[in-house]
């Protein structure tokens, strides 16, 4: 496995074992590479647009009248008006929706969007705002004399409060407003089914964002795995199919992780950890979090220490910089040993009888490989 990775490393910046790719050359290819994963990830954008997720399945709007309940019989007039005004002032409609929503959302949905475009409802709700707006005034002045307790006995704020009343009473008695009055009642009284609906959707749709993604990026993976295994005896060729490969495995690495994440996570940890409180033993989580934590830094350590920072690579960067083999202090050329820890700094090859370095891998003389011995301590 270890000279399988070697090999497809070697490949990825050499054209050959004797030919390494120039400067130039390695940053046409990092550009490339760059510009793929460009590609790639808004190509993965677009196809998880055809998705409907699922704040569009069920829309905040829906979830705020139905699971929230916000369109309380005081407000939802406010709440509506809020609606009508800012379709009708937007300069730019939204276009007609193409995604799939929850039935009795819909039936909201339609409901409101016959509400914003009768032209008298748009009227009073505009006159509505006006008036409104005087009253915020009056509060406002009110407020910087210090005299806002004698709002109730301000007679202008009164007669635009009944003025807004009259509106409201217009805008109630609409046809299309009644219908959408009917509508929520209707929708709040299945308000349990429309959040098990949301919930299993959010719960699900990981794994179907996931699998849709990837038809994506499957077939590139089949097709540039297919060309590197074809392609292993050209070099320019082989250099090519095993950056692409490189490249499309990168954004399915991180998909698998941001599903494993989400699933694990926010799934099966948290019904874990609500078991746990509801059995009284939640210092248990709390054991386990501490127990991982050591064992990844000593997974971590290890691995550093044995990749990155073992005696035989530090032994080979001293021998390199011509420094003591085993305190690294800087030794003069030649040195036999090192003036400061008395170690010895070469041996006699067996093969040609010369000097060469102890622990080193091949003769600095004839270039044969040495038999492995222990490092110093």
């Amino acid at each position: 496995m270890k000279k399988l990775l070697l090999n497809f490393r070697n490949r990825m910046f050499r054209l050959s074992e004797d030919e390494p790719l120039g400067p130039l050359s390695i940053l046409i290819l990092i550009l490339l590479d760059i510009f793929l994963l460009i590609v790639l990830y808004r190509g993965l954008s677009a196809q998880s647009g055809l998705l409907t997720y699922p704040d569009e399945y069920i829309p905040y709007i829906c979830q705020n009248i139905i699971i929230e309940k916000e369109w309380t019989e005081n407000i939802r007039i406010d709440k509506l008006s809020d609606i009508v005004i800012s379709y009708h002032r937007y300069p730019y409609k939204p276009v007609e929706r193409q995604k799939k929503i929850y039935p009795i959302c819909e039936e909201i949905i339609d409901a409101i969007d016959a509400v914003k475009i009768d032209t008298s409802i748009i009227q009073l709700f505009e006159e509505r705002s006006q008036l409104k707006i005087s009253q915020d005034e009056i509060r406002n002045n009110l407020r910087k004399t210090g005299q806002l307790s004698e709002i109730t006995n301000d007679q202008r704020y009164i007669e635009l409060s009944n003025e807004i009343i009259k509106i409201d009473e217009e805008v109630n008695s609409n046809k299309n407003v009644i219908h959408l009055w009917n509508t929520i009642d209707s929708a709040m009284a299945k308000q349990e089914e429309v959040i098990e609906v949301l919930q299993d959707y959010r719960f699900f749709f990981p794994l179907y964002k996931t699998l849709f993604r990837f038809l994506f990026l499957l077939p590139l993976l089949i097709l540039f795995y297919i060309w590197y295994r074809r392609s292993i005896e050209s070099r320019l060729q082989g250099l090519i199919s095993t950056h692409l490969l490189i490249v499309v495995s990168v954004p399915i690495f991180f998909e698998i992780v941001q599903f494993v994440l989400h699933i694990i996570p926010y799934q099966l940890i948290k019904r874990f950890i609500d078991l746990l409180e509801a059995i009284k033993l939640i210092a248990l989580w709390y054991y386990i979090v501490i127990a991982i934590a050591v064992g990844i830094s000593i997974l971590l350590i290890y691995i550093f220490q044995k990749q990155l920072f073992n005696r035989g690579k530090v032994i080979e960067k001293r021998i390199r910089s011509r420094n003591c083999i085993r305190c690294g202090k800087k030794l003069p050329d030649n040195d036999k040993y090192c003036s400061s820890c008395g170690t010895v700094q070469f041996k006699t090859c067996p093969e040609c009888d010369q000097l060469t370095y102890v622990n080193s891998n091949y003769c600095r003389e004839c270039g044969k490989e040495l038999k492995e011995e222990d490092y110093l301590e």
